[in-house]
């Protein structure tokens, strides 16, 4: 699990996400906390479906703006 974790640069994302500014970060923090009740409390492969469903649905949204485009792109 922390190589999976590793290899996800989650806290590279994590700063260029807040440092563009385009993000709710309360609602980003609630949208974590099934995740994390998960792990605290639930098994393995409830832990496992959360987090892959949570990364399919996070990697639809738009992330970045680009200089050259007026629209959001991944």
């Amino acid at each position: 699990m922390l190589e999976v974790w590793d290899n996800l640069y989650i806290e590279a994302r994590t700063a260029a996400t807040i440092i563009r500014g385009h993000t709710d970060l309360n609602a980003t923090a609630e949208a974590h906390a099934p995740i994390l009740q998960a792990f605290e409390t639930g098994p393995p492969e409830l832990c496992t479906e959360l987090v892959i469903d949570h990364q399919h649905e996070y990697s639809t949204r738009p992330h970045h703006k680009s200089p050259q485009q007026d629209t959001y792109t991944t």
